[in-house]
């Protein structure tokens, strides 16, 4: 959903979320196998906090 989103709204923030947290989900679950079910959840309602701010801040192009 995230890169229609991109063209939707004329915004690099989808492309951002969606490749960020594809890496970041690989990368915790090679790196915390232990913790895979707490942390990639965690990681991942960082990365929407992240990507709200950046939505809430964007300029609106008219």
């Amino acid at each position: 959903m995230w890169l229609p989103l991109t063209w939707i709204i004329d915004h690099w923030v989808g492309v951002f979320h969606a490749v960020v947290r594809t890496i970041i989900v690989l990368i915790l679950w090679y790196l915390l196998p232990q913790h895979r079910f707490v942390a990639i959840p965690f990681a991942i309602v960082i990365l929407y906090i992240v990507t709200i701010l950046i939505l809430v801040n964007r300029k609106v192009k008219y």
